[in-house]
This record gives structure tokens, C-alpha cells and sequence, in this order.
């Protein structure tokens, strides 16, 4: 399993690189010269992936262990479910594709979603308001037992539940 990390986009001319370590808080995105906004999406893109905290992954192990098929990406305080059958968990941030981007399905950034595409590291799996998750897409059916037994904490409250963590 490889580490996903959250990518901290930093002005041009900085000398600091993204936060790459699985064992460090994300960073809040600076501040760019024109930052993104988000507004209401109509229509809401089709659900394609739900990202959320501990709940959600109660419900995933769940799932799972009833012969879901769901891939998961996860960390100590979210998780990230992708599949058809999605888990439905109050409070979680359901995601659509939007040229080859999971993007939140009721909301349209102000930028357009192949622009931030080609902004973003290679390896970005969600942009969210705040956040970026960056890493190794989850590829295979997750595993229950691994996912039950990774540890949780709450949610970080500026980050809304975000942290870097592995795919399962």
C-alpha cells in the first residue's frame, strides 16, 4: 500500500514542497491570486465516490463485509469510498466525475474542472472546498478487515476530517 498524501499548492516562487508524509495533518490550501470558489451545481453530477469520516467507515466495513464491491482510500480521520453501490451516510460529501476529476456533485468550482485538471499534481483523486487528495487510486475491492482494524481519531476540526492515509 502506498501512503496518499494531500497536496499543499504553494505560490509561486516558494521554496517549500507538498507535504508528502502519511503521518502529517493536511495543510490548508494558500491563498492564490484568484481563489477557488465554489457555487451550487444543477444539475448535481451522477455520485461516482463519497468521502467522509468515521461513519462512513463503519458503514463501508460494513458493506463490505455483506459482499460490496467498493474501493477505498482512507486515513486516520476520512475515508474514501468509490464504487456503484455507494454507502449513504449523512454528512459525507458525495463526488462526481467531471473531466477525469472527482469533484463534490452539488457543487461546480470556479474554475473549470479540465483546467484545475492540468493546475493539480498527476495523482490528485479528489478536490474538494479546502482540499486536494493526491495518491494511488483504489484499484481493487477493499479488504473489511484491514479497513476495521486501521486506527481512527476525530475529525481535525479545521480540516473537516481530512489527513493523509493509504488505499486499501
Amino acid at each position: 500500500m502506498r501512503p496518499l498524501t494531500w497536496t499543499r499548492r504553494e505560490p509561486p516562487g516558494s521554496s517549500t514542497s507538498p507535504a508528502t508524509s502519511p503521518h502529517r495533518e493536511p495543510s490548508p490550501l494558500p491563498a492564490a491570486a484568484a481563489p477557488l470558489s465554489w457555487t451550487r451545481r444543477e444539475p448535481p453530477l451522477h455520485p461516482a465516490a463519497v468521502a467522509g469520516g468515521p461513519e462512513l467507515r463503519a458503514v463501508t466495513v460494513r458493506r463490505l463485509r455483506e459482499g460490496a464491491e467498493l474501493r477505498v482510500a482512507f486515513g486516520p480521520a476520512w475515508t474514501l469510498v468509490v464504487g456503484d453501490d455507494l454507502p449513504w451516510v449523512d454528512g459525507a460529501t458525495y463526488l462526481g466525475w467531471d473531466d477525469g476529476l472527482l469533484l463534490p456533485t452539488t457543487l461546480a468550482p470556479s474554475a473549470p474542472a479540465g483546467l484545475l485538471r492540468h493546475a493539480l499534481p498527476d495523482d490528485v483523486l479528489a478536490v474538494l472546498p479546502g482540499a486536494v487528495l493526491t495518491g494511488p487510486a483504489p484499484k481493487r475491492t477493499a479488504d473489511p478487515e484491514l479497513l476495521a482494524s486501521a486506527p481512527t481519531r476525530a475529525a481535525h476540526p479545521e480540516r473537516r476530517g481530512w489527513a493523509p492515509g493509504v488505499s486499501a
